[in-house]
């Protein structure tokens, strides 16, 4: 392989592993909110 090829190759698997953090953070963000969102609504429909 030459240096230009390992050099894109460097770039798409840098954007891979970019997404898949993205993703992951995505689907944890979402889950905590989520989470928060009902503790909160049990709270707010247990005092009345």
């Amino acid at each position: 392989m030459s240096s230009r090829e390992e050099h894109g190759q460097d770039l798409l698997e840098y954007a891979l592993l970019m997404a898949l953090i993205a993703i992951v953070a995505v689907a944890g963000v979402t889950k905590v909110g989520e989470t928060i969102n009902n503790v909160f609504w049990k709270t707010i429909a247990s005092s009345f």
